[in-house]
């Protein structure tokens, strides 16, 4: 692998620093409430005593929950721990961010880096709280961050870097927690799934890329096999969703991927608009026709005008309502709404985005190799959403079931990013993206973004 240049890995690591501080002084003034509160009791665990806390976690694992390492780790910071779990927030910020930059090939600067940055503080951090700051954080974000981590194995070992003792230990145990969220267990999977068919295509063989393949896909069948999942679903289904037994496979499969392309692009979320911003320079930088750049245009226009002039486009165009119309309990398209002409426009609006984004990222693929890497990591974080089509709190569980898929799409947009700096750079070109002259603007919304973030976190 090529040496990367020690100013702009010095200059990029002091800006992750200076966002895992943030975030840890932001963690450390949250007010804890909601399920945090219930695990501070510490239920029929004594508090204080670790063994007791992992007991009673193992135990969720037939009547609850299967994420038993997960779990203990909420008991372990409700515990009187939260400037522990302050701390945390931090590192796994720092890791998160360190983590996207290095998944972008071998092409680094710091306006990569600063991209990066404001890519990840677009997040709406106030999806981190509404199950409790803890108790939400430490079931998704904590395993996001070390999943997106347990991703770097893979280009590591592609690029046929020598792994140190450390490492094995660090990215073993990063996997087993990761994986013990079953939507980072799907990612996981899908990637060395990948990561191993691609390694046996091309003759080539690394013990970790198998070894991390088989601990994935152990951690993601001990997700199916958990009586204690089904056992919830059951008791959920009775005191929230007492008519999701009547729906077909069908129905649940389109009620998961209509609420996630409807929270995708018209759920108010600033970092699918940058998204969108960034896929279409890119694809301005890349063809001259009209028709392409037309086409890159067009998700830009729609997220940008719904998420961010919807109440100045309500006011002036009231039928735009229909088109980012709730979905109801029974999917986007039922008995009662079938023969509606607003439903029809509603799904072939959320039809016709989603072909467009998935052609942009044809249009701007070359190789194999990105093909793979880009619809692995699309296709399994977007699956991670769908998927909750299929459980009984779908609408009890909120949008936080939205931050392994938001920060997968992340990763999938900084590898394009690094992918497309490097070949405009061996063409004689500098992409905008990475250029100085994005350097104020980028300043100016990372500043932005965290200002936000100290807006609404405390």
């Amino acid at each position: 692998m090529k040496k990367l240049p020690i100013k702009e890995v010095k200059s990029s690591t002091k800006l992750f620093f200076a966002a895992g501080a943030f975030f840890f002084l932001l963690a450390s003034q949250v007010k804890i409430f909601g399920d945090d509160v219930v695990y501070n009791t510490g239920g029929t665990a004594a508090r204080g005593i670790l063994a007791d806390y992992f007991e009673q976690t193992a135990g969720f694992w037939t009547t609850w929950s299967s994420r038993i390492f997960v779990n203990y780790f909420v008991f372990f910071f409700n515990d009187d721990r939260e400037l522990l779990w302050a701390l945390c927030m931090g590192g796994a910020m720092l890791l998160l961010l360190w983590s996207l930059y290095y998944i972008c090939t071998n092409y680094r600067s710091q306006n990569l880096a600063l991209l990066i940055a404001v890519l990840a503080l677009a997040f709406p951090y106030t999806e981190f709280c509404t199950a409790g700051w803890i108790s939400t954080t430490v079931t998704y974000f904590f395993p996001t961050a070390l999943g997106i981590y347990c991703l770097t194995a893979i280009k590591k070992a592609y690029e046929r870097v020598s792994f140190r003792a450390w490492e094995y230990a660090s990215y073993s145990l990063s996997l087993v927690f990761a994986a013990n969220n079953e939507q980072m267990a799907v990612v996981l999977f899908a990637a060395y799934f990948a990561a191993a068919g691609y390694f046996l295509y091309r003759k080539r063989n690394h013990a970790i890329i198998w070894f991390f393949f088989l601990l994935s896909s152990a951690s993601l069948a001990l997700h199916f096999l958990a009586p204690g999942n089904a056992a919830r679903s059951a008791h959920e289904m009775q005191y929230r969703f007492q008519t999701f037994d009547m729906m077909s496979f069908m129905d649940k499969a389109e009620l998961g991927l209509s609420t996630t392309i409807r929270w995708l692009f018209f759920g108010g979320n600033l970092f699918v608009v940058f998204i969108c911003v960034v896929l279409m320079i890119m694809m301005f930088e890349r063809y001259q026709s009209p028709f392409y750049r037309t086409l890159a245009l067009i998700p830009v226009v729609v997220t940008t005008g719904y998420n961010l002039f919807f109440n100045s486009l309500q006011g002036a165009y009231p039928w735009i309502n229909t088109l980012s119309a709730e979905i109801s309990s029974f999917g986007m398209i039922d008995a009662s709404n079938f023969w509606q002409r607003e439903t029809f426009a509603q799904f072939i609006c959320f039809g016709a985005l989603v072909c467009v984004v998935i052609l942009e990222l044809f249009l701007l693929l070359d190789t194999p190799e990105e093909l793979i890497v880009t619809f692995t990591l699309l296709l399994s974080s977007v699956a991670t959403r769908v998927a909750i089509g299929f459980s009984p709190t779908i609408f009890v569980s909120g949008n936080r079931t939205g931050i392994v898929m938001g920060f997968g799409l992340m990763a999938m947009t900084t590898y394009l990013v690094g992918r497309h700096a490097e070949k405009q750079k061996n063409s004689g070109k500098i992409s905008l993206l990475v250029s100085n002259k994005m350097s104020v603007p980028y300043w100016l919304l990372f500043i932005f973004g965290m200002c936000g973030m100290l807006y609404n976190v405390v």
